[in-house]
């Protein structure tokens, strides 16, 4: 675990959820958004022919990545260097153990365009819609965490969802794993990576909403996978157009 990791031996633990589209998706919808407009689908590679493949445009991008000794702590001390305390970008912290897939997709939502916003995506009488107007009534990445500590609905949603079958998973609540969500997103031309184990988001480099996707996958094969190169458990996710 990483020294910035929150979660503690005596905190709530959920089950660990896995980088599979179709069960994310069904989650969403669950809480409230609308999956008929947009929704999560894989990304295959960083270069350009799978990410030519993906709709645009892309409201965010989420990599699930092993959390290793060596290699976390060259990603953190860059990501270090470049903390940014904008107050557009949504972010919070991860209080609750393997709980980093809601976390991720709580990020990739609430960060989406001005645009996205104004499709009206989230139920507002849906959990994920109480969930966003609680959060709104709090200041700091720790409240909105508490926030989520206290809200039953989607702790529910989130148990339903890693015990179905489709969730490969295998993991149980008090299993340590090693594997970790993070989102990548777009706010006022910045590209920032929103990480649960990290106080604040990070600012990585400027980028536009129809330059997101390929900006995040070029900071995560440099970041991530370059760091790391015999490691094949990388997985990336786009919040992409729904194919009609």
């Amino acid at each position: 675990m990483s020294s910035e990791e929150v979660v503690k031996k005596d905190e709530p633990r959920w089950f660990p959820l896995e980088s599979n589209p179709e069960l994310l998706n069904v989650y969403m919808k669950q809480m409230g958004w609308d999956t008929s407009k947009y929704q999560f689908m894989d990304v295959f590679s960083t270069e350009s022919w799978a990410l030519d493949m993906i709709p645009q445009p892309v409201g965010a991008v989420m990599l699930l990545y092993p959390i290793k000794r060596e290699n976390d702590s060259q990603i953190r001390h860059v990501s270090d260097a470049s903390t940014n305390l904008n107050k557009d970008v949504w972010h919070m912290k991860q209080t609750i153990g393997n709980a980093c897939g809601t976390v991720g997709i709580l990020h990739a939502l609430a960060n989406v365009s001005p645009q996205m916003k104004e499709m009206a995506l989230i139920n507002q009488s849906s959990a994920l819609g109480k969930f966003y107007r609680d959060a709104t009534t709090v200041q700091t990445p720790m409240e909105k965490a508490n926030v989520l500590e206290e809200n039953e609905e989607i702790a529910a949603l989130h148990k339903a969802t890693a015990i179905d079958p489709s969730n490969a998973s295998s993991s149980a609540a008090e299993d340590e794993v090693d594997t970790h969500y993070v989102t990548f997103v777009h706010v006022n031309g910045g590209l920032y990576a929103l990480d649960g184990r990290k106080s604040n988001a990070i600012r990585h480099c400027d980028t536009t909403e129809s330059n997101l996707l390929q900006d995040a996958c070029r900071v995560i094969q440099e970041e991530f996978m370059a760091k790391d190169p015999n490691e094949l458990r990388f997985t990336i996710l786009a919040l992409a157009p729904t194919a009609s």
